[in-house]
C-alpha cells in the first residue's frame, strides 16, 4: 500500500494473476481501491489534467471515501480535486502492459 500527502489519500492494488510490488508493471484487469477520506474526490482524467490538476473534464469516481477502478491498456491518471490537493501531490498515473 502506499499513501501520499499526510496519508489522506491511500491506494491499495488489488493485483491479479500474478505476484507483483508496487514498482512493477501493472496488468490490464488489476484494481486499484482508493481510500480517502469524507469530502475529498477521486477523478480520472486525462494527461492535461494531470498535468494541470484540472478535473473539470474527467470522470468523477466517488466522494464517499472509497473508489475502485479496472486497469486498462496504457496510461490512466487520477487526481484529487479538493482545494490545492493535486498540487500537493494527491495524484497517480497508472500505466498497464496487456499482458497475463
Amino acid at each position: 500500500m502506499a499513501s501520499s500527502v499526510a496519508g489522506i489519500f491511500f491506494v491499495l492494488l488489488v493485483l491479479s494473476g500474478k505476484k507483483s510490488s508496487w514498482a512493477n508493471v501493472f496488468t490490464v484487469g488489476d484494481s486499484h481501491a482508493f481510500k480517502y477520506d469524507k469530502g475529498r474526490t477521486v477523478t480520472e482524467v486525462d494527461q492535461h489534467g494531470f498535468d494541470k490538476c484540472d478535473g473539470t473534464k474527467g470522470k468523477l469516481l466517488d466522494q464517499g471515501g472509497h473508489a475502485t477502478v479496472t486497469l486498462t491498456k496504457g496510461v490512466q491518471f487520477f487526481i484529487s480535486v479538493g482545494p490545492s490537493d493535486c498540487e500537493n501531490g494527491m495524484k497517480l498515473s497508472v500505466d498497464a502492459d496487456g499482458s497475463k
